[in-house]
């Protein structure tokens, strides 16, 4: 038999199929390379075998710019195989991967992180058009135990995100959540719902009706109308023509509601909720029908634009709330003429308030709503605003601060604080009743208000005070100072035991000039300090500091000082048994201080400021915990 030269069979070796599925008709993307492969190996074997040498520079050109083909095609082939090579690389490292030895139990704990958490830092399921980039529809596309597992886990397809912003979508929005309904069983529903146009919606009544009510756990509805609240939250009559009171509903699972309206005056019955433990409402008002019992269960509340009325109506419909936020009171006639009764909040512990000072007829309502507040369980106050325009002496947020302390003596009346008995050095006693937590949020208080305002807080132990950006007063300064102990605050000269001079007067000049920062002259600060002096120490049990402001340097550094070593009460003869000489330093020692500096237009300022700063601490370092960095 002839034997087959080399040559004949580069052909078939080169055509060899190169197609990886016969479906979808992926392949190596090569045929073009190999075919052109083939006719210049052809083309040049030819020329080798004649013996004879190209001798014209056309024939020479040729041949050369087959060998560059040729090199091209080999390029294009080893970029391929390369491709190849990771791609089965990777498969390997999926197969051999620790997640697919993990037991289900925990897959599905990761895939619930996935699917159902609500967190910045990760995808949320989003139901608003046909490109469906969903965590559980994607997670069950890797292989078939997970596509098995997911499809049994009805609590991965129990929360959602659902944006109704047009009537165009709706279909496709419905036919992708009746699959999430099926697919999560019975199991309780978390979602948002955005409505964002005018007129009805096909999907309320899907999620309305009594199956889906039911399973309600954590809800959300934006932009809630009065057609869609009267949907929501009133049972319909039977007989149309019957005047009947709206009767409320029930969601026997619901835990956490929230509602916000784009609509002012919209009311409706406390629907019965035995489950419910957070209610946030926005421009809606909350009435209780006479046949419904309280939410006993309500732990959060957050309020936001209702009238004054309406908030005390539901604190009285939520008597065991514990946290309560209030912002943006809105005014009507009769919150400005009309004392509303004594209301007891027997387990506030944490109230927050929020200030709107470009809506300051806002703060009328909430001074009468303070007024009739009292609040024996306080222990966290926290006092901020979301806009900072306002001067530091505009009288309507002196008067909330009289309400504030005049809730607060109400509420401690019992206690050694409504009595104003001063603390001793030891500390405040721990079963006494007392805020203990005090932050202080981008608001600008006049002098007068913020020593009231801590005068009336002694039992305080961890303050937070955050600087406003723009804040024209230095507000963060006056809060230092007020906290300085008074037998430090005369002999002060800016300057360290250590014999070392801070550059108070350099800080000062930069920070006027780069943030518009207005010093108290030393006139304001001697007038301040004798008028305030028969008031002791502010904050006497102070033991964690947190400061969000500008370079301060030397007045923070006299505060730690004058809160490092404080003395000790002393027992003395001669008066009643056991009395208590407090002298001139009636405080605790400082625990933990936490100083983030803020930006400024010079990077380079702020750094050096923190860097003295960090070295004139090191003297109290082993007293006192220090954390200085930027903001």
């Amino acid at each position: 038999m002839a034997q087959r030269s080399p040559t004949e069979t580069l052909p078939n070796q080169i055509s060899t199929p190169t197609h990886l599925c016969t479906q979808c008709g992926h392949s190596l993307k090569l045929a073009s390379s190999l075919d052109r492969l083939q006719r210049n190996s052809d083309e040049i074997m030819s020329i080798v075998r004649s013996g004879r040498p190209p001798n014209s520079d056309l024939e020479r050109s040729v041949l050369a710019e087959q060998l560059q083909d040729t090199q091209a095609d080999i390029d294009h082939c080893q970029i391929e195989l390369d491709r190849l090579r990771e791609l089965l690389s990777s498969r390997i490292r999926s197969i051999t991967s620790p997640i697919r030895m993990l037991p289900c139990e925990i897959l599905v704990e990761i895939f619930s992180y996935l699917c159902t958490a609500r967190s910045a830092n990760h995808y949320t399921t989003q139901i608003h058009s046909m490109n469906i980039s969903i965590p559980s529809m994607v997670l069950r596309q890797v292989c078939i135990s997970w596509y098995n597992l997911i499809n049994g886990t009805p609590a991965l397809w129990s929360t959602f995100d659902i944006y109704n912003g047009s009537s165009n979508r709706e279909n496709t929005i419905l036919g992708i959540l009746r699959f999430f309904l099926r697919k999560s069983c019975s199991h309780p529903l978390d979602f948002i719902y955005y409505h964002q146009y005018a007129g009805s919606s096909k999907i309320i009544p899907l999620i309305n009706t009594a199956a889906v009510s039911d399973r309600w756990r954590r809800v959300e509805f934006f932009g809630v109308g009065s057609q869609l609240a009267r949907t929501l939250f009133q049972q319909n009559s039977e007989n149309d023509d019957e005047v009947v009171t709206p009767q409320a509903r029930c969601f026997p699972e619901l835990v956490s509601l929230r509602l916000q309206s784009y609509e002012y005056d919209i009311s409706f019955p406390l629907p019965s909720c035995p489950k419910v433990k957070s209610l946030t409402l926005q421009m809606l008002h909350l009435y209780r029908h006479p046949s419904s019992s309280c939410w006993t269960t309500v732990r959060m509340l957050d309020l936001e634009n209702l009238t004054s009325p309406n908030i005390h109506h539901i604190l009285e419909s939520c008597p065991n709330a514990e946290e309560v936020s209030l912002r943006w009171i809105l005014k009507t006639p009769e919150s400005s003429s009309q004392h509303w009764p004594h209301l007891v909040c027997t387990r506030l512990g944490k109230l927050k308030l929020a200030f709107d000072y470009e809506k300051l007829g806002a703060i009328e309502p909430l001074t009468v709503l303070l007024d009739s507040l009292t609040a024996p369980a306080l222990t966290h106050l926290v006092i901020y605003s979301e806009d900072d325009h306002l001067s530091a002496d505009e009288e309507p947020f002196s008067s909330v601060i009289g309400s504030i302390c005049s809730m607060l003596g109400r509420s401690f009346i019992n206690t050694s604080i409504g009595k104003n008995v001063q603390i001793p050095q030891g500390g405040f006693n721990s079963k006494s009743a007392g805020v203990t937590h005090l932050s202080l949020d981008s608001i600008t208080p006049s002098l007068l208000d913020l020593h009231r305002l801590l005068a009336a807080l002694p039992s305080v132990t961890h303050f937070d005070y955050v600087e406003a950006h723009r804040d024209q007063w230095s507000t963060a300064d006056r809060v230092v100072k007020c906290l300085i102990a008074p037998h430090t605050r005369s002999s002060s000269d800016g300057s360290d035991d250590d014999g070392s001079f801070g550059n108070n007067n350099v800080l000062k000049e930069e920070s006027e000039r780069d943030y518009g920062y207005r010093y108290e002259s030393k006139a304001d600060e001697g007038h301040a300090e004798g008028k305030h002096a028969s008031q002791g120490c502010l904050l006497p049990n102070l033991q964690s500091l947190t400061l969000k402001i500008r370079p301060l340097n030397d007045s923070v550094i006299q505060l730690i000082r004058s809160r490092w070593k404080p003395s000790l009460p002393q027992e003395i003869q001669g008066g009643q048994e056991n009395e208590l000489i407090i002298h001139t330093e009636p405080c605790v020692c400082l625990k933990n201080v936490e100083i983030r500096v803020q930006a400024c237009r010079f990077p380079k300022f702020r750094t050096s400021a923190i860097q003295e700063l960090k070295r004139r601490c090191q003297r109290f370092s082993n007293d006192i915990r220090f954390e200085i960095k930027q903001g």
